[in-house]
């Protein structure tokens, strides 16, 4: 039985084998210079990114909430439940509600209609702010 060489074996099977004829030093230049295109188009799309922020963040933002009034009740049930007097009755939260902005305490916040009862109370009769 022969043997094949090794060679001979690949462009049997591959006839169109690419690297059959190239020299080591070939292969290490065409490497080099994919990696370097590779580069270009990362840094490309790094540019873009940061040059264009304007328009992606609003691209970003089309997909978030407008609104944070669960985020808001959450904290301000936490708050009750760790007994946080001062936080709950005077630091004031930014509440977002249909493109609305206020700054109101979580017991201001409990007296709005949009609130609808979603906030547990604390006494902040005796609370100095």
């Amino acid at each position: 039985m022969k043997k094949r060489k090794k060679a001979n074996f690949l462009k049997e099977k591959f006839p169109y084998f690419p690297f059959e004829n190239r020299k080591k030093g070939e292969l290490a230049i065409t490497t080099i210079i994919l990696i370097v295109l590779g580069m270009l188009v990362l840094i490309g799309v790094i540019f873009l990114l940061t040059t264009q922020k304007a328009h992606f963040s609003d691209f970003v933002n089309m997909f978030r909430s407008k609104s944070n009034v669960d985020n808001v009740v959450s904290s301000c049930n936490a708050l009750v439940s760790s007994e946080s007097f001062y936080s709950y009755c005077c630091e004031k939260k930014n509440v977002r509600v249909s493109g609305d902005e206020f700054e109101l305490t979580c017991e201001e916040l409990k007296e709005k209609d949009f609130i609808s009862g979603r906030i547990k109370s604390l006494d902040c009769s005796g609370q100095i702010c």
